[in-house]
C-alpha cells in the first residue's frame, strides 16, 4: 500500500521554506511563483535524507508538494507581482 503524498509533508517545514526563499532570492523582479521549483527540490532533498520518502511514489510527491509550495506561494504574496513588491509590504506574515 503506497501512503498519500500529502501525509509526508510537514506544512510549517514547507511555509518556512517558502518564506526563506521568498526573502532570499537573487531576482527581485521575478514572480513569486519563480521559487515553487526550488522549494520543491529542496524540501525532496530532506526528505529523502531522512528517509521519509518511498521513491515508488516520489513523482506523485513531487506533484503533490508543487500544488501545496503554489498555494502557500499565492497566499503568502497575495496582490504582489513581483518578489520586490512583496518584500517592501510592511507585514509579510498572514493569520
Amino acid at each position: 500500500m503506497r501512503p498519500d503524498p500529502a501525509s509526508l509533508f510537514r506544512m510549517s517545514q514547507l511555509v518556512d521554506m517558502v518564506e526563506h526563499h521568498l526573502m532570499n532570492a537573487l531576482v527581485e523582479t521575478e514572480r513569486p511563483d519563480s521559487i515553487v521549483e526550488t522549494v520543491v527540490t529542496e524540501y525532496i532533498r530532506d526528505m529523502k535524507m531522512s528517509g521519509k520518502i518511498p521513491l515508488v511514489c516520489l513523482q506523485e510527491v513531487a506533484e503533490e508538494l508543487r500544488e501545496m509550495a503554489l498555494e502557500v506561494i499565492r497566499k503568502r504574496t497575495y496582490g504582489c507581482h513581483t518578489l520586490a513588491e512583496y518584500r517592501r509590504r510592511p507585514t509579510r506574515r498572514h493569520p
